[in-house]
């Protein structure tokens, strides 16, 4: 009797100790681009430095929260990387990450679509992240917005209306 009282409280305390917020990808970013592509989900990333206060606020104090976790892990592939150590580095470059936290949104084959910044409380992190994910469900993708307005930069109506 003692050992299934045991076993019992060890059990709930394991599950009620779970965190349940973003469940993180673990592994490289090239891991977490195949995991994207086999699954069909976009990406998000929290791209953080290890000096950055409002960084290990949202880590402490958001991310773990169950109604953000509910959300995004329904949705989105997740992950977390150092914009100052190993693929951190190309990452931050790659999607000019020039402030942190930066959160990238990301399609399933790398291409960018949605990015925000700084600390937020949870409700208003889900609301600028269902903007991203209407931005991901959308068929016009930023990269076409950029490429119709390089196209119509040319023409002088486009800017002055005469």
């Amino acid at each position: 009797m003692k050992r299934t009282l045991l076993l019992f409280t060890s059990i709930l305390c394991s599950v009620l100790g779970f965190s349940q917020g973003i469940n993180f990808e673990k592994g490289t970013w090239k891991e977490v681009l195949e995991k994207a592509k086999l699954t069909n989900k976009p990406i998000f990333v929290d791209v953080y430095t290890t000096w950055c206060g409002p960084c290990k606020a949202m880590s402490k104090d958001v991310f773990p929260q169950e109604i953000v976790g509910n959300y995004l892990n329904d949705k989105f592939i997740s992950y977390q990387i150092d914009a100052e150590k190993g693929d951190g580095i190309e990452v931050a470059r790659l999607y000019t990450v020039t402030a942190y936290p930066t959160y990238l949104f990301l399609n399933p084959k790398g291409e960018f679509f949605y990015k925000f910044m700084g600390f937020m409380q949870a409700e208003t992190f889900i609301e600028k992240t269902k903007e991203a994910f209407s931005e991901y469900n959308d068929p016009k993708t930023i990269a076409d917005w950029d490429k119709e307005f390089l196209e119509k930069k040319k023409i002088r109506s486009f800017f002055w209306s005469t």
